[in-house]
């Protein structure tokens, strides 16, 4: 084929040959399908957010049953402690109590809404569960007894070495 015969071919208007009407046809079913595609996306986000938000509600309230059960627990183990337990017993019983309300403590700092009394209230908490503790180790009998065993090495070492000072060997 020759570049003249393409001359006729190309004076003729480009709406008069039928595969322009043929791909005007497949290029609007295009855009007919895009629109309604970008419609369903549209509203599929609009449903991903809703069920965000509903999962993050049906969090908060588990995570709150949770506190509420955690919370029942420290108060049955307060109310089974008795002053003329063992030691032992006790102990377990404070770290359970110690345990539970550090972790009630740390499910509630998780929620980004608490006032600012609600962390000063958290905050005086933890200083209560540290003071506790130290309190509990003070009243430890084995540590006590540990104490009483360095105090006597270390006075037992401290009159030796003056002996061997005074003696100048």
């Amino acid at each position: 084929m020759l570049l003249l015969d393409l001359v006729p071919i190309m004076e003729l208007p480009f709406y008069s040959k039928p595969d322009f009407y043929i791909f005007l046809i497949l290029g609007g079913f295009s855009l007919y399908y895009s629109i309604v595609s970008w419609k369903e996306a549209k509203g599929a986000k609009a449903a991903a957010e809703q069920a965000e938000k509903a999962a993050e509600k049906a969090t908060r309230k588990v995570k709150y049953q949770e506190i509420q059960m955690d919370i029942f627990e420290i108060g049955t183990v307060i109310q089974l402690i008795d002053i003329n337990d063992k030691y032992e017993k006790i102990n377990s019983q404070l770290t359970t109590i110690i345990a539970k309300t550090s972790h009630v403590i740390g499910v509630v700092k998780e929620d980004n809404a608490l006032n600012a009394a609600q962390q000063n209230l958290i905050a005086e908490v933890e200083k209560l569960i540290g003071s506790l503790q130290n309190t509990f180790k003070a009243s430890n009998p084995f540590y006590i007894q540990a104490d009483i065993q360095t105090n006597t090495n270390a006075i037992q070492g401290a009159i030796y070495l003056s002996l061997c000072q005074s003696c100048k060997f």
